[in-house]
């Protein structure tokens, strides 16, 4: 695999998402590198600030991944999430699930309204999230899912101790809100009333992204300056956030290198 050409088409789709969503650069690129980096992110923002859209938008350019999205609720049932059961088996005697075109099969999910999980689903996704399995309905080994990352987003933070669980496995949180330049409010009117113009659309093969977060990623060295600044961070922010959901662990202390290390690699010439 060619890291340069991935670390270049990864640059292209940045830019043109950039160009496509006004004042949405800095957010656009933080979703490419969390996603390069292998992790999870938080867009927050009011409604009507294009959360779902880009979302879509940087999954679609993943040629070959197999997409999954979904809205939460109090009562969104993990079944939902994860794979129904399968009537027809069921008619049979067996229990079984239907996994296909759910998250157990995804490389890349979007998971909206992230902090109204259910309680019933709260297990299963922090699991997902964390450990990368679903454990089925009918016991039995747990599942390995495909997944490089999730994008989640959210009209407000969370609440309590519960969502506050999700929250700590969101590694990177950016905030949106409405357009603020009155020039780019009139563009994005008139392009909404004009005839489409085909933009330019890169993509990167779903092969040359894992290869990229598993292999290239990780091969990149981090500067001894850098681990030394990060580390002397950790215990004040530590004592200073002491409840949730602002609390830093450790698990997020270790995981905070990987975007640092997916930015290098994404500037790699």
């Amino acid at each position: 695999m060619d890291a340069q050409d991935t670390a270049k088409r990864l640059r292209a789709i940045s830019d043109e998402l950039s160009d496509r969503f006004y004042e949405r650069a800095d957010v656009v690129r933080t979703l490419v590198v969390t996603l390069l980096a292998g992790q999870h992110s938080l867009v927050l923002g009011p409604p009507g600030t294009a959360k779902s859209e880009l979302a879509r938008e940087l999954a679609g350019r993943v040629e070959g991944a197999s997409y999954w999205e979904i809205l939460l609720s109090k009562f969104t049932a993990p079944t939902r999430m994860f794979g129904p059961v399968d009537v027809a088996a069921l008619a049979r005697g067996e229990y079984r699930q239907v996994y296909e075109g759910r998250a157990t099969t995804a490389h890349v999910a979007f998971i909206d309204e992230i902090f109204k999980c259910s309680t019933a689903a709260l297990n299963e996704t922090l699991g997902f999230l964390n450990e990368r399995i679903y454990h089925p309905e009918s016991g039995g080994e747990p599942i390995r899912c495909p997944l490089i990352g999730a994008i989640t987003a959210s009209n407000e933070l969370p609440s309590g101790e519960d969502t506050a669980a999700i929250y700590d496995r969101l590694l990177v949180r950016i905030e949106v809100g409405y357009l603020a330049d009155p020039s780019n409010f009139a563009a994005l009117v008139r392009s909404a009333v004009s005839r489409p113009v085909a933009p330019a659309r890169t993509t990167v093969e779903l092969a040359a992204l894992q290869h990229a977060v598993t292999e290239a990623v990780p091969a990149v060295d981090v500067p001894e300056g850098i681990v030394d600044a990060v580390c002397s961070c950790g215990p004040p922010c530590a004592a200073r956030n002491s409840s949730p959901p602002t609390a830093a662990g450790g698990r997020r202390w270790a995981c905070s290198r990987r975007p640092r290390i997916s930015t290098a690699a994404e500037r790699s010439p």
